[in-house]
């Protein structure tokens, strides 16, 4: 049963980037009573993750046992808004059921008066008039997106103390930290800026704790404006529980953390700080820009150039673009595209090429030119390349999504200034973009 909760767990993580409401089918002839289970961290694990991924869970057992009022499957339906069916060999009912369930629902829509910060998620009761009605709903929800978990915490004042640096006492670097964005736009006056960060590996240890081993990295980032006040700012708690036998491969690995804001195109300080359970910290902080929107002419999103590549799961990757773009700028023809914490490329695999076009008013014709500057001035220049419809994925409103692969086994190693010029021939438009990488 504990494998079976993991497995749902990472289902509803696979499908979170669909935004829309999904539901999900679970199928059993073996069912436990909530009672007699004993990781029932694993319940509530999985409960949790369907409830932020949208994601309603039936259940339907067919095992001959006598229903119980407190078991897994149906803890797992009410916690989600769904309806757990028992002992029954009729499917053809189950499904009518269900069916007639999803075709028939009232969307209602409140705004919140909680904090975000709350400990607890928020609980939600619906009540109706009616007689002979049976109201179906979650009974919890939890906030998406950067969201200020910390707020009010004792964590939270030890963090912040953190990245109040003066000439005596500099920012902390007891865990080895990394940290590089990017940023796309959300609309015109609006940028969504996705953060990546990386504790080195072999910073963070693992408590043992009965057959597993465990830590807990409190995040924080506070955003600065030119002029030195609060532009944004975001904190988040990662829980790491892993079997004991996968410390030895956690270990050899970096710590990474993905979180994004959004904020108005400008000139801005990252501070970022990471601390574990043990009271160890780590600091950094990160200046970026995002340039303002060009309204009719051709520009572009940061220039990602990233070897941290990720297949999305099997269940999503065929799903249309529109229904994963809105939620994540980094996903392009079923992967995940990782933001680098920093600009190392090895010449022994490709590197992809990523990023996004606004006002591109015409497709045919698109092509891109990369050029590589070392220290010295001297120019390498990669090939033309024809962006057709396998390296372009054309949105609305003249948005495109562009990505594709470079080699660079002929580069010599160094530090280098990239550019990437792209071009509409029939439109005559052209923008570039620009990073820097180094070559190992």
């Amino acid at each position: 049963m504990a494998y079976l909760l993991q497995s749902l767990t990472e289902v509803s993580k696979s499908v979170a980037a669909v935004k829309a409401r999904k539901s999900l089918l679970l199928l059993t002839e073996d069912r436990l009573p909530f009672r007699d289970f004993k990781p029932k961290a694993h319940l509530h694990q999985a409960a949790a993750a369907a409830q932020e991924s949208n994601l309603v869970i039936y259940t339907l057992d067919t095992a001959e046992q006598k229903p119980a009022s407190e078991g897994v499957l149906a803890a797992l339906a009410v916690e989600t808004g769904g309806q757990a069916f028992y002992n029954t060999t009729d499917l053809g009912e189950a499904l009518d059921g269900i069916e007639s369930e999803l075709s028939n629902y009232y969307v209602l829509g409140f705004y919140p008066s909680h904090s975000k910060s709350a400990k607890e998620p928020p609980k939600i009761e619906v009540k109706t008039k009616l007689s002979g009605v049976t109201l179906r709903y979650r009974k919890t929800y939890k906030d998406t997106g950067p969201v200020d978990v910390l707020a009010g915490s004792a964590q939270e004042q030890r963090l912040l103390q953190s990245l109040t640096s003066t000439p005596s006492s500099p920012l902390s670097s007891q865990l080895p930290l990394s940290l590089r964005t990017a940023y796309f736009y959300a609309s015109p006056n609006v940028a969504q800026v996705a953060v990546s960060a990386c504790i080195t590996r072999g910073g963070l240890q693992l408590k043992k704790k009965g057959s597993e081993v465990a830590n807990a990295v409190n995040v924080m980032g506070v955003v600065f404006a030119g002029d030195g006040s609060e532009a944004s700012r975001f904190s988040d708690t990662v829980n790491i529980v892993l079997p004991k036998e996968q410390e030895e491969m956690f270990r050899s690995q970096d710590f990474l953390y993905d979180n994004s804001f959004k904020i108005r195109p400008g000139r801005y300080r990252l501070r970022l700080a990471m601390a574990d359970d043990s009271g160890k910290i780590g600091t950094i902080e990160h200046e970026f820009s995002v340039p303002a929107y060009m309204e009719k002419t051709l520009i572009s999103s940061s220039l990602i150039v990233s070897q941290r590549i990720r297949p999305l799961p099997q269940l999503i990757q065929n799903l249309q673009t529109q229904l994963l773009e809105e939620g994540d700028p980094l996903i392009f023809g079923g992967v995940q595209i990782g933001v680098p914490v920093d600009s190392h490329i090895s010449r022994e695999a490709p590197a992809t090429f990523f990023y996004r076009l606004y006002n591109l008013s015409s497709q045919d014709g698109l092509t891109a030119k990369a050029q590589l500057i070392n220290e010295q001035g001297k120019a390498f220049a990669f090939p033309a390349l024809a962006l057709d419809n396998a390296k372009v994925i054309p949105l609305e409103q003249g948005e495109a999504i562009v990505g594709y692969n470079l080699s660079f086994k002929n580069v010599q190693p160094g530090k280098y200034k990239l550019a990437v010029v792209t071009s509409s021939v029939p439109g005559n438009q052209s923008t570039t973009s620009q990073t820097e990488v180094t070559v190992e």
